[in-house]
């Protein structure tokens, strides 16, 4: 019965693990696009809507 619950905790770690790996990659993909975006030379209005779009984009797909 011991055994069994650590089994299902050590289940329930590597899934949030993955997850929180998952969501790591998503931010540094963000950042990234945010960076090109603020070198681009475009207006503040122009980037944000530009950020604004990605960032439904990521969290709706």
């Amino acid at each position: 019965m011991e055994e069994q619950l650590l089994t299902e905790i050590l289940r329930e770690l590597r899934a949030s693990n993955e997850a929180l790996y998952e969501m790591k990659r998503e931010l540094k993909q963000i950042k990234e696009d945010t960076n090109f975006i603020s070198d681009s030379g475009l207006s503040l209005s122009q980037r944000t809507a530009i950020a604004s779009e990605t960032l439904v984009d990521k969290f709706t797909a």
